[in-house]
């Protein structure tokens, strides 16, 4: 395999431009490309073009918000489940 990152990304993006490999994207690869790679027909990340982000995300920025939002969706649930529990042992 090939240890040089170009020629991945190359690769990985040559299999998301075939139409057979159109609804298998993983959310990486999804994410990457709308938030962290210029594209030249727009001159911008799609996610800039439609006003998500205001510029172009390093694969450090991306990671951030990927924790963050995974923390966030966390603390909801476990007090769901606190909440759940106490309901139980109330009974």
């Amino acid at each position: 395999m090939d240890s040089n990152p170009i020629s991945f990304w190359r690769g990985h993006l040559g299999l998301l431009k075939q139409a057979g490999t159109l609804g298998r994207r993983d959310p990486e690869t999804v994410a990457v490309y709308n938030f962290c790679r210029m594209h030249g027909s727009l001159q911008c990340t799609p996610g800039m073009a439609a006003g998500v982000v205001d510029r172009l995300w390093s694969m450090h920025d991306l990671y951030n918000a990927v924790t963050e939002h995974a923390q966030r969706q966390r603390k909801p649930a476990r007090i769901e489940r606190l909440i759940k529990r106490l309901r139980e042992e109330g009974r």
